[in-house]
């Protein structure tokens, strides 16, 4: 959990949408709620320096990789307290700007709680004022955060979020509901238990997720007798939670924390795939959706499990996780997955236009030699191009030397990357194109194998020119003449290379001089 923790509090580092003002990080969200984090450095109240909220900081970044949600939080330390001056108080204009301007309906405001024997979380809503008396909207909360071990849950007993707090506040200047949520001990010792701050993180996504889909066929608009229009009361029976219906039919796992155990031992060409995929919800079409995610469901069988996605665009998304499979098995799955997508008629997609993409996990301790694997790799890779999906988040670096990509990859956020060496454990290439059909599939997969595992595969190499191109991968040829090299190759079956200055060069040479070469290797 610690490394996926790391790497989750990186990815947020890098991310494009993350702006920094004064004392304040923001990012933007796409859904309507906002995470508020005001104490994640030390802070004065009354003169008094008072310490910050343990694991706050980390813990609204982490949430906000792995939710839609909008987040503010303070990013270094400030003389004074968002949470209870009035005058002076930066966080609280800025974030009270940020509500009216962005259609925010919820703010949960974090923060740690002290060591008591009353409660392990504590919900302020001052007596259900700053959530307009919605005792159901609060029961439903109480409920999902119920589902994840968090010990006692209460309302108000600790910390009522009255008067001078950011929740009370912002309900009363902006209409909108906001929730104090103080989290014990218990549920933020990462060092003791990192196992229930993973169980806090799935609770907090749980309320999130909740609360996304509140707003969507909840109510019923009718006009009375003089035409004015009204809004039923009666909403709890028009509620259509499809999230958690949908959810129930794929048996879905929490994005953190989970952990699969594989079989002892995994062959150098079983393959891994992860699968983004969107569904669009048609209230009308709900029941014929549902069949078609149990057919997916029954597709997947023991072979994987299925996670949440949260980049993905869509009323409802998740990622198909695979095991290690064969490569026939592989093109059977992609081709079934295919006929129900193409049965949906739209309903279900893996599609570049809904942010998804094929990613593919390969055995990284079968390979011989990864210095030479990584060269094969990049030349396929660049090669193949038509195989990927153009994306500008994800990066793709032509970097031959094996030592100097690894040293890249630690620079940004490996998310960003098309390929990834993950922990000596996997190689992962990203942005495998959608559209491929199984065959195409198939036939990427093969010639990555043929890659990484160059000295175990018996079948023909197709890059006959890689022993001979060997100086050329240590050079700093540019894409545009690396293209160049493998058109030469395809006319020719060989590649002049001239070197001036310690770079390389494309020799175009006549017929008459092709002729004499092609004569004098043999051919």
């Amino acid at each position: 959990m610690l490394k996926e923790f790391r790497k989750l509090l990186k990815s947020h580092r890098k991310d494009k949408n993350l702006v920094k003002f004064e004392e304040i990080n923001c990012k933007k969200g796409t859904n309507n709620i906002l995470l508020s984090a005001p104490h994640t450095f030390t802070y004065e109240k009354n003169g008094e320096n008072k310490s910050k909220d343990y694991l706050t900081y980390s813990l609204i970044r982490v949430i906000s990789e792995l939710s839609n949600c909008h987040v503010m939080y303070i990013n270094k330390e400030i003389d004074y307290d968002p949470n209870y001056d009035k005058e002076n108080n930066f966080y609280y204009e800025y974030l009270k700007k940020y509500v009216r301007s962005n259609n925010i309906d919820y703010v949960i405001d974090i923060h740690s709680l002290a060591i008591n024997e009353i409660t392990d979380l504590d919900i302020g809503v001052n007596n259900y004022k700053n959530v307009n008396n919605d005792r159901i909207l609060m029961k439903d909360i109480i409920k999902e955060l119920n589902k994840h071990n968090l010990g006692i849950i209460t309302v108000d007993k600790i910390y009522k979020s009255y008067n001078k707090t950011i929740c009370s506040r912002i309900h009363k200047d902006t209409g909108v509901k906001s929730i104090q949520l103080e989290i014990g001990q218990k549920n933020r010792n990462f060092h003791k238990d990192k196992s229930q701050v993973s169980n806090l993180i799935n609770a907090i996504l749980g309320v999130i997720n909740y609360l996304e889909n509140k707003s969507k066929f909840t109510s019923v608009i009718f006009k009375d007798k003089k035409g004015k229009k009204v809004i039923s009361r009666n909403t709890k029976k028009n509620k259509f939670d499809y999230e958690a219906k949908f959810d129930k039919v794929l048996d879905i796992k929490p994005a953190f924390g989970y952990e699969r155990k594989l079989k002892d031992k995994i062959d150098y060409d079983e393959v891994g795939l992860e699968i983004e995929v969107s569904v669009t919800l048609e209230r009308d079409k709900y029941s014929f959706t549902k069949k078609l995610l149990a057919n997916i469901k029954e597709l997947v069988g023991e072979n994987g499990y299925f996670v949440k996605d949260g980049t993905i665009i869509g009323d409802y998304s998740f990622e198909i996780v695979l095991d290690p499979l064969k490569v026939e098995e592989i093109y059977e799955f992609w081709n079934n997955l295919q006929e129900i997508m193409i049965f949906s008629k739209g309903l279900i997609q893996v599609s570049p236009e809904k942010n998804c993409g094929i990613h593919m996990n390969f055995n990284q301790y079968d390979i011989t030699n990864p210095i030479e694997s990584h060269k094969k790799l990049m030349a396929l890779l660049s090669e193949k191009e038509s195989y990927f999906e153009e994306n500008i988040y994800k990066q793709y670096k032509f970097i031959w030397d094996f030592e100097e990509y690894c040293k890249y990859q630690r620079t940004i956020s490996s998310k960003y990357l098309w390929v990834n060496y993950l922990d000596k454990k996997l190689v992962e290439v990203r942005n495998v194109k959608t559209r491929l059909n199984s065959i195409e599939l198939v036939e990427l997969i093969k010639k990555i194998l043929n890659a990484l595992y160059y000295d175990k595969n018996q079948q023909e190499f197709d890059y006959k020119a890689f022993v001979t191109l060997n100086k050329i991968y240590d050079t700093a040829i540019d894409k545009v003449k690396n293209d160049k090299v493998f058109d030469e190759l395809n006319k020719n079956g060989f590649v002049i290379i001239g070197f001036n200055n310690k770079t390389a060069d494309i020799i175009i040479p006549n017929e008459q001089l092709v002729k004499e070469i092609k004569k004098d290797i043999g051919e």
